[in-house]
């Protein structure tokens, strides 16, 4: 195996020799479990970034290509996966818009869905063989998300409408229009359950096998951010309206509790990792939120309460939590914190200007972390 140190999507790439090298890092590494990649700069936005489920491979897009990023010896490598293999003909005219807006893995990263500003729907394999093409005339797709055992997708429009489309048969198989507004989030449940969130406080609980929705007001603003921990069957949702709420799903939506102390509005949420937590062990579940009133809060769902309140130099974009749960990553404007427990705070990356760091994700299986910032991508 160390022989054969190209895995298939470089072999692919190498067809198109775009590269982009960063330089060397000008940042010395924090502690032992860190290190500070450079970032690169794009001259065009970057729209999204995402993990492989199971190698230390980083996918993100802009406004017209979709590239790969890997990280050798301190160097940040990125290559744009070639236009021509996402080039379709349809009716002899050629989609020329390459603006991806999502990409998504299966189970285990053999198959690769992306979705288009333009209604085009890709699936390929890991070796970057487009295997089906589909131009939605529906409109502008959003996001897709596999289900867990791969055979359907669940695609959401810009218009509300979510398609649950079969990647056996290669056709769809329902079309729902629950929502009238842009979806914020979208997400399985169970192989014939969804959730969905929208911009316009609604929430839905979607069962595929009966075709029953159940809609409802989650909060009195837009809905900005939300997350769902399997493992309880808990979903959290955050609003302008200043609120935090704790709902649980079994059938129909449950609200738990309702959480208020942000001044501002409640930008990001993200529970703490449950696979460390001992089953059955309520006491144990936290969840942090980040505001536009430069704060970091920590509630405990067991007592209700704000368990830490830490005050951060700039709005809370996003907001992730280490591999064993023993700290917080969170994006600023221009930084990226490391908050503990002991009310530790670190500034791990500090770039040129003050964008705000839209998004950090962290990997499945390492402590690395992958994040964006307007024209700039990095690695933690």
């Amino acid at each position: 195996m160390k022989k054969n140190n190209k895995n298939s999507i470089q072999q692919f790439i190498q067809r198109n020799k775009k590269v982009l090298i960063s330089g060397k890092s000008q940042f010395s590494p924090v502690d032992k479990h860190y290190y500070i990649s450079t970032e690169v700069f794009h001259q065009k936005t970057i729209l999204f970034c995402s993990w492989h489920p199971r190698k230390f491979q980083g996918y993100y897009s802009t406004r017209n290509s979709l590239n790969f990023l890997v990280e050798q010896k301190g160097y940040l490598t990125t290559r744009e996966i070639s236009h021509q293999n996402v080039n379709v003909m349809y009716n002899k005219n050629p989609l020329e818009s390459l603006e991806i807006t999502s990409i998504d893995f299966n189970l285990n990263g053999t198959l690769i869905s992306t979705t288009f500003y333009n209604g085009l729907f890709i699936v390929w394999t890991e070796t970057g063989i487009p295997l089906i093409k589909f131009f939605f005339i529906k409109g502008v797709i959003l996001e897709s998300k596999w289900c867990e055992n791969s055979r359907n997708i669940a695609l959401a429009y810009l218009s509300g409408e979510i398609k649950i489309w079969s990647t056996w048969y290669s056709q769809t198989l329902l079309l729902i229009l629950p929502h009238r507004n842009l979806l914020i989030s979208l997400n399985w449940k169970k192989p014939e359950h969804l959730i969905a969130f929208s911009k316009e406080k609604i929430l839905s609980n979607l069962d595929l096998s009966s075709k029953k929705i159940i809609l409802f007001r989650g909060h009195d603003t837009q809905i900005n951010d939300s997350v769902y921990l399997p493992t309880r069957e808990l979903v959290g949702s955050c609003s302008d309206d200043l609120t935090i709420k704790l709902w649980f799903i079994s059938r129909r939506f449950k609200l738990l509790m309702t959480f208020k102390g942000h001044e501002k509005e409640v930008l990001a949420i993200a529970f703490k990792p449950a696979y460390f937590e001992k089953k059955g062990d309520f006491k144990k579940i936290f969840l942090a939120s980040g505001s536009l009133d430069f704060s970091l809060r920590i509630w405990d769902l067991n007592s209700k309460t704000c368990v830490k309140f830490i005050r951060i130099e700039g709005p809370v974009f996003s907001i992730e939590w280490a591999l064993f749960a023993d700290s917080i990553m969170l994006g600023s404007s221009g930084k990226v914190f490391r908050i503990t427990f002991n009310n530790e705070k670190v500034i791990y990356k500090e770039m040129n200007g003050n964008y705000g760091i839209f998004s950090l994700n962290s990997h499945s299986m390492i402590t690395k972390y992958l994040g964006f910032s307007f024209k700039k991508i990095f690695l933690i």
